[in-house]
């Protein structure tokens, strides 16, 4: 077996071992809100929209202002 090969086939083993199946019972736990990646997703959007605003950017929060900088 050539050395890429083996490199590819550890590589793999790597990164499969990390996939589990989440039993039923642990759903609940998983789903709490401190568990999410975005834990106050409103709060996070009214900042996406206030920096947009000030800055007078359009670009990924769809959002344009004229850029005085108040709220």
């Amino acid at each position: 077996m050539s050395r890429f090969k083996k490199g590819a086939f550890f590589f793999c083993l790597l990164f499969l071992s990390g996939c589990s199946s989440v039993s039923p019972w642990e759903r609940g736990t998983l789903a709490k809100a401190h568990m999410s990646l975005e834990p106050a997703p409103l709060q996070n959007s009214l900042r996406t929209h206030q920096y947009g605003s000030r800055e007078a950017a359009s670009g990924g929060g769809a959002a344009g202002g004229g850029g005085c900088g108040c709220y």
